[in-house]
């Protein structure tokens, strides 16, 4: 239970300091905000599963407006390397091709890393919080 409340505390101060280099007016005022998630495992995978889940609650709580979470597992388990981070990058770029993500969130060691290769050929702009 202390780790849960650990990364509670944790994903607290990520959103506090969201409000230090997010702008409020960040998208359209007609379009939700627009989060991407990248989690390094699936969704069941604990602690990271709570942390999103948490995540996702202060930041609902956190502003008036609407705001749209997109979730991208990495499945970290079953990657094959090179080949996968392709694929997946390309996916990004192909989801997120008409309009960039206002905020991403990496959830987990491997999504940081994986965020911190890719940046700068996807979102170099977006701000981002781990």
């Amino acid at each position: 239970m202390s780790r849960y409340v650990s990364l509670q505390s944790k994903a607290l101060a990520a959103l506090a300091c969201l409000w230090l280099v997010m702008p409020a007016a960040t998208a359209e005022p007609t379009q939700p905000l627009q989060v991407l998630i990248l989690n390094s495992y699936d969704d069941s995978t604990e602690p990271y599963a709570a942390a999103t889940e948490s995540f996702q609650q202060q930041m609902e709580r956190a502003y008036s407006t609407p705001i749209s979470f997109r979730d991208v597992n990495l499945e970290e388990r079953h990657s094959d390397g090179d080949s996968r981070e392709r694929l997946m990058e390309g996916l990004l770029a192909e989801l997120h091709s008409q309009r960039p993500p206002d905020l991403v969130a990496a959830v987990g060691p491997p999504a940081v890393s994986f965020w911190l290769r890719h940046r700068d050929e996807l979102f170099p702009h977006v701000p981002f919080v781990a």
